[in-house]
């Protein structure tokens, strides 16, 4: 029985005939691997039309979840507790990425489109730790606020 479980695991491993047979491509990248989860504050004053009147804060949302599908993640919270910065997100760096140092970056006032272009294509480059910050994005850091252990909490946690 155990002879022939080894059996089957080498043919389908290395093929019928002993070659190997490529398991598949390592120049592309892994779909299945997580991507960057985004954090996109939407509490007291992030996300409010009576605060920041001149963001279409659904389409910020929907743009950001349109132009990050899958491996990675767009997701909500509550309050960041930089409010003055609104609008806040927080991109979190691949668990890859997170194994060997990287932390998430924090972006404020974040309301026009071509920051949220320019972050997004950021993101699909590989985001903290994997691609580098584009030099117009620095204008929109922030830091993370002090005891936040640079972790937001996500809606409903």
């Amino acid at each position: 029985m155990v002879d022939q479980v080894l059996v089957e695991w080498i043919q389908r491993r290395c093929g019928a005939y002993g070659s190997e047979v490529p398991t598949e491509d390592e120049s592309r990248p892994r779909t299945d691997e997580p991507g960057c989860t985004v954090t996109v504050c939407r509490d007291c004053c992030c996300g409010n039309a009576a605060k920041r009147p001149e963001v279409d804060h659904a389409a910020q949302l929907q743009h950001l979840q349109a132009a990050l599908p899958a491996p990675h993640r767009v997701r909500t919270s509550l309050c960041l507790d930089v409010c003055e910065q609104a609008n806040v997100i927080v991109v979190h760096p691949t668990p890859a990425a997170r194994r060997v140092g990287a932390r998430p970056v924090w972006f404020g006032l974040v309301g026009d489109p071509a920051i949220i272009d320019d972050l997004t294509n950021w993101v699909r480059d590989g985001g903290p730790g994997s691609a580098e910050l584009p030099a117009i994005l620095e204008l929109s850091l922030i830091p993370a606020p002090a005891g936040t252990n640079q972790l937001p909490r996500e809606a409903g946690e």
